[in-house]
């Protein structure tokens, strides 16, 4: 037997009529919104990038040779970054040696950019 509204559809949009009360009323209730959610891809992207931001942070903050904090920020973000997808995963994925090629030359760069920060941001304190 089909519905007796053809509103009540799920995301269908009521039908239009003269009455315009019937066009809005319905046009963005809460049936009618299509939920997102993120897929693993995109949170392990934002995980990489919240990880590499902070370390780069911390590293330019303890270490005063711009390229040395670079390099071991790209490391060492890199490293926790495999380690927590190790155990996410539960095992080392099987592009190992690419993500971390990968992983580094993006950490590195995110590295650049938070030193320039850091570094600003220390001579405005002193």
């Amino acid at each position: 037997m089909p519905p007796a509204d053809s509103a009540s559809r799920a995301g269908a949009m009521p039908e239009a009529s003269g009455d315009s009360s019937s066009r809005t009323s319905g046009r963005f209730s809460a049936s009618n919104i299509q939920k997102t959610t993120m897929s693993d891809g995109t949170i392990g992207i934002l995980i990489f990038l919240g990880i590499s931001g902070v370390v780069a942070a911390v590293t330019h903050w303890f270490y005063r040779w711009f390229i040395i904090a670079c390099l071991l920020s790209a490391f060492v973000a890199t490293l926790l970054f495999q380690i927590a997808a190790f155990l996410h995963l539960g095992y080392l994925e099987p592009f190992f040696p690419i993500a971390v090629a990968v992983g580094g030359s993006i950490s590195f760069v995110i590295a650049l950019v938070v030193g320039k920060v850091v570094r600003r941001f220390r001579r405005g304190l002193s």
